[in-house]
């Protein structure tokens, strides 16, 4: 199942999988301080990124969109073995 980390400032990381895409709310919205188009172009961009890193099973690297100078960017981030256990 794909995902999205979000960064924000007030409620940390948050984690979206593509079958919550559908649910999000405008409140939800509101509180990552993006839109909807925003949020849907990260996740394909995150995608796309996760699809050319070709990456193996156990690799430990998530898509995250950070808002920085005012544009939501997509990178992947690599998550330690001991905070992200598989």
């Amino acid at each position: 199942m794909n995902t999205l980390e979000i960064s924000t400032e007030e409620y940390g990381t948050i984690e979206i999988h593509e079958n919550e895409l559908a649910s999000i709310t405008e409140a939800h919205l509101e509180m990552l301080r993006m839109s909807r188009e925003q949020l849907h172009r990260c996740f394909e961009e995150g995608k796309r990124l996760m699809k050319e890193k070709k990456l193996k099973p156990g690799d430990r690297v998530r898509p995250c969109a950070d808002e920085l100078d005012g544009r939501w960017q997509v990178f992947l981030v690599g998550h330690s073995t001991i905070s992200d256990p598989l």
